[in-house]
């Protein structure tokens, strides 16, 4: 990359919503194929869908979280489109 440095640092940021607490989720760690591979997820917890008599409970979902934030609420949100 020819980008210049100096340039890069004074413009960047990190965009407020990349950094805030995800709603309804939290880390779990999972096993991988082997007992000392933990697999890092989060468990997303999902609203109940209205129904004729009440409302019906949906189960969490849980997606692979690999680094960070940003990262994660892209991944939610194509799993909810």
């Amino acid at each position: 990359m020819n980008a210049n440095p100096k340039f890069l640092n004074a413009t960047a940021s990190v965009d407020e919503a990349a950094v805030k607490p995800l709603p309804n989720s939290r880390k779990v760690y999972v096993e991988g194929s082997r007992p000392d591979i933990q697999v890092p997820m989060r468990e997303v917890t999902q609203s109940d869908t209205p129904a004729s008599f009440g409302a019906e409970k949906n189960p969490p979902i849980f997606v692979y979280a690999r680094c960070g934030v940003q990262e994660l609420r892209i991944g939610v949100h194509l799993l909810l489109l």
